[in-house]
């Protein structure tokens, strides 16, 4: 969910510094990065040590914050580990009825997936549309997020390799429609 705000008005963002550097100085890009990357740390820190902070509070779509994390950024997987550690619920639901799991399968995160699998009694929910983690995966058409969903099916004893969604499609039908 997408808030508009003063505090995600670009003017207020971190990521204002971004703005300032040439692309082509992939140095100094990679310095500003972090720099950004240790500021958003800081404000997540300062929020988490604060004890009526509650990570599990879920919007009116159902999301949590482990719904709203950056999957796309490199630095995801740092920020969950840091919710699940303050005890966010890894089995949230949004009202999509889609996990942080999913949501971690969909990107080229095996990481993050990995961490997920490790803390989620049963990956092979579906969501309101009949998809599971092996079908987010496929559709991230990443080798080592594929990968690591079946390795968790194998230690488990679970094939989610035949499962169809609603609209009668297995997990190969979502990496050949990329």
């Amino acid at each position: 969910t997408k808030y508009a705000d003063d505090w995600t008005a670009d003017h207020w963002k971190a990521e204002v510094l971004l703005d300032t550097i040439d692309f082509e100085d992939e140095d100094a890009y990679e310095a500003a990065y972090n720099e950004v990357v240790k500021q958003r740390m800081a404000v997540i820190d300062a929020l988490l040590s604060h004890s009526e902070t509650d990570v599990n509070v879920q919007d009116i779509e159902g999301a949590s914050a482990l719904h709203c994390a950056p999957y796309e950024k490199r630095e995801c997987a740092l920020i969950l580990r840091k919710l699940i550690e303050r005890g966010a619920d890894v089995s949230a639901c949004s009202s999509k009825k889609r996990t942080a799991l999913r949501l971690a399968s969909s990107q080229d995160g095996s990481s993050m997936v990995s961490l997920f699998l490790s803390r989620t009694p049963d990956f092979s929910f579906e969501d309101r549309d009949g998809l599971n983690a092996l079908h987010y995966a496929a559709r991230s058409g990443n080798v080592e997020t594929i990968t690591e969903v079946l390795r968790a099916c194998e230690t488990h004893a679970l094939d989610l390799s035949t499962a169809r969604d609603k609209k009668g499609r297995n997990a190969l039908h979502h990496v050949l429609s990329l």
